[in-house]
Formats: C-alpha cells, sequence, structure tokens
C-alpha cells in the first residue's frame, strides 16, 4: 500500500485547522489502495492552534505535529515538512483552504501514470486584483531572467514523487525558492488546471 504524506503549514490557524484535518480525512477515505500521514508544521502560534492539534493527534496517529520555536516563514516551513515527510509521495496543503482536497486525486491519478511532479495551475483566484497582478508579474519577471521555463500560476499545491522529494532535500540552502529548484530537476512534470477558492474564514498571515 501506498504512502501519501500531505504537509500542512501553520500559523494562528485556530479557525480553519480542524477543518484542515477533517477534509483531508474525508479524502482519504474514500482512496483505496493509499494511507497517508499529516504532517503539521506550527510558525510558534500564539492562539490554540497547537492544543487543537494535540487533541486531534491522541486520538489519529496518522497526525503529526512539528512545532518550531519561532517563525521561520512559508519557503522554510514547507523544506521542512519535505524532510520530515515518509511517504511515497508528498503533497503541500495550505491552511487557508483555498485548494480543493478533491484535486489530490487527480494528482494521485497522474502521479500513477508515471509523473513524478503534478502541480495544480490556478486559472482563477479570489485574490483582489493588486495580488493577482503582482503574482502573474513575479512569475514572468522569474522566467524571462532564468534559463528554466518555470510553470505560471504555479503555487504549492502540488505532488512531489519520492525521487524528487529525495533530491530537494539534500540542497543545502536555508530559504530555496522551491518551486523552481523542482520545476528544474528535469523529472517528468504535468500540470492540472483548477479554480482557487476564497479563505472561508479567519484572515490571510505570514507563515
Amino acid at each position: 500500500m501506498k504512502k501519501i504524506s500531505i504537509i500542512t503549514g501553520v500559523y494562528n490557524e485556530a479557525a480553519t485547522v480542524q477543518e484542515v484535518y477533517s477534509v483531508i480525512k474525508a479524502l482519504f477515505a474514500g482512496l483505496k489502495g493509499y494511507e497517508y500521514e499529516h504532517i503539521f508544521m506550527d510558525n510558534c502560534s500564539s492562539d490554540n492552534t497547537v492544543e487543537i492539534l494535540k487533541r486531534i493527534a491522541a486520538s489519529d496517529k496518522r497526525v503529526k505535529i512539528l512545532v518550531y520555536s519561532r517563525n521561520f516563514g512559508p519557503i522554510k516551513t514547507e523544506l521542512i515538512g519535505y524532510q520530515y515527510a515518509s511517504g511515497d509521495a508528498v503533497i503541500p496543503f495550505e491552511a487557508n483552504l483555498k485548494d480543493p482536497p478533491e484535486l489530490i486525486r487527480q494528482f494521485i491519478k497522474r502521479w500513477e501514470e508515471g509523473y513524478k511532479v503534478v502541480y495544480g495551475v490556478r486559472v482563477q483566484t479570489r485574490d483582489n486584483l493588486i495580488l493577482a497582478l503582482a503574482r502573474k508579474a513575479f512569475y514572468k519577471i522569474i522566467n524571462f531572467f532564468s534559463k528554466e521555463n518555470f510553470p505560471l500560476n504555479a503555487g504549492s499545491f502540488r505532488l512531489v514523487d519520492r525521487k524528487v522529494v529525495d533530491e530537494l532535500v539534500k540542497i543545502d540552502d536555508y530559504k530555496p525558492y522551491i518551486r523552481g529548484l523542482i520545476s528544474a530537476m528535469g523529472f517528468r512534470q504535468i500540470g492540472i488546471e483548477y479554480v482557487r477558492k476564497s479563505r472561508p474564514r479567519g484572515y490571510s498571515k505570514s507563515k
């Protein structure tokens, strides 16, 4: 039975963390032939996020919690998640619930077809216009100055095969550009388009 690691960075996510756990649990309850672990990485939350996670983990051994001594930010948090994940594939899933968990089914399907990286492509988001334009400009600038052709409108929501993860964690860089590194590794990759939703509750913050 193949194992999937879900990694979720959290910072003051008491409003959503229970639902994040529940939607992933429900998804895998309907996926036959796979086991999973859900790793939550807490960036020194000041609310009761960790207490909620401890209650969840006490009743579900698939849930693991990493509690940091300070806020390391989203990039370092994601990298540590890859380092601790033990699955045959790893999927980052953000605690803001903007990304549809049902897309994970399609990620796994494409992975089983032989793709080593399956990434989500945001064809539409609920972000404000300024943020959306800034994000598009950023990716275009990166592609202009890089020898690699990085996928546009792709965030951290992706499936990464164990072979790619093993190469990624070898890189000695405190704050690597993870999306770019994965894109540049040369493994077979494919994107899947989706519509990104609004955050259902809580508010956006730096993790």
